[in-house]
């Protein structure tokens, strides 16, 4: 459980700064909507 919480909240830290190094012009759907089913 701790686990899965850590490996999330990892992932988002990285789609975060992925999405400042690119700026938020671009829009990416499918990391979105795998952010979505990870919930």
């Amino acid at each position: 459980m701790l686990f899965g919480v850590s490996a999330a909240l990892r992932w988002i830290g990285w789609h975060v700064i992925v999405f400042n190094f690119f700026g938020f012009l671009i829009f990416d759907p499918v990391g979105l909507r795998e952010l979505i089913f990870s919930l």
